[in-house]
């Protein structure tokens, strides 16, 4: 069954990630006197449980995204380092891709148990030119067979042709690359003159948007303590509104201002980044989990940066 194995994964990747729409397949390793799928398949066509392994990885792959709203768009690759590689691309431009890299070449099915795709082994090594628009983004190579992320590299991009290089893989290798727009909201609420004494108390309640996320994601029952705190926090929210601060009365124009609609954007943005973080620890533990999230907004503050000139331009009214 081994030499199987990647035709049939690759199979369901390079089908789902070119838009099909539902991916079903016989399972021949269940079978009379096999009802748990441990036959050992000889003849005609795949399965077994290190294939449902493999395709439980592509599950959890499409699950990270938001492919409802995700359509083909093989024209955002600009060029690939070997003329071998095929590349599959879902994408809602600007926000989520997911990009799809394989060295099987499709085989006619003369017979039946005919494997779909000769495949070859030889470790690879990609670089692809992918057209992105404006925005920060976090970029991750995934390991179709386990499920590891292989690289992560978090970048700003003012837009145009980006090069991302692969890890080196065997067979086929996934790319997912999101959109981060947390820190660019509350950046811009600080930058067009929000007050930083409401905007950061305001966006550092963004626990109450992961609890109320991972009851519908995840189905976290909600304690009475935690439903107490969104109480709180929402009465917080409305104080930290309209009142009296400083000497300066800040009114209900200034509630409803952009400022305050980019601190709420932040607030939500980072509940949704910890939702992810808790997903992750279905994976890893939660220490390094932690980690990695810590890391990352580390690296990604030097590559910002970095990258282009930083104006802090903070509204420094009401300070004391």
């Amino acid at each position: 069954m081994a030499p199987r194995l990647p035709a049939y994964r690759i199979e369901a990747w390079d089908f789902l990630i070119a838009g099909g729409g539902l991916y079903s397949n016989l399972d021949y390793s269940f079978v009379a006197g096999h009802e748990d799928g441990t036959f050992n398949i000889k003849r005609v066509g795949g399965g077994g449980p290190t294939l449902r392994r493999q395709l439980n990885v592509l599950r959890l792959f499409m699950e990270s995204l938001p492919f409802v709203r995700m359509a083909p768009a093989p024209e955002i690759v600009k060029s690939l380092t070997s003329a071998g590689v095929s590349v599959r691309v879902l994408a809602e431009p600007g926000k989520a891709y997911a990009v799809y890299l394989h060295h099987g070449r499709p085989v006619k099915k003369n017979e039946p148990g005919a494997v779909p795709y000769v495949v070859d082994s030889k470790v690879q090594r990609e670089e692809l030119r992918v057209a992105l628009p404006r925005n920060s983004y976090l970029a991750e190579w995934i390991n179709t067979k386990t499920g590891d992320v292989q690289k992560v590299e978090r970048f700003h991009h003012e837009g145009g042709a980006k090069t991302l290089a692969s890890p080196g893989y065997v067979e086929d290798v996934a790319l997912r690359v999101l959109a981060e727009t947390g820190n660019v909201a509350l950046y811009k609420a600080l930058q067009i003159g929000g007050e930083g004494s409401v905007i950061v108390p305001i966006t550092g309640m963004y626990p109450l948007v992961t609890v109320v996320l991972a009851r519908f994601l995840l189905k976290e029952r909600l304690s009475r303590v935690q439903m107490l705190g969104i109480g709180v926090a929402l009465i917080a929210i409305y104080l930290f509104s309209p009142r009296e601060s400083l000497g300066a009365t800040v009114s209900w124009k200034s509630a409803l201002s952009v400022w305050m609609l980019y601190s709420l954007l932040a607030l939500f943005l980072f509940g949704v980044a910890c939702v992810t973080m808790k997903f992750a620890t279905r994976h890893i533990s939660d220490e390094l989990s932690t980690i990695f999230y810590t890391v990352g907004y580390i690296i990604l503050a030097i590559v910002i940066i970095a990258a282009r000139s930083v104006e802090w331009n903070v509204s420094l009214k009401n300070r004391a």
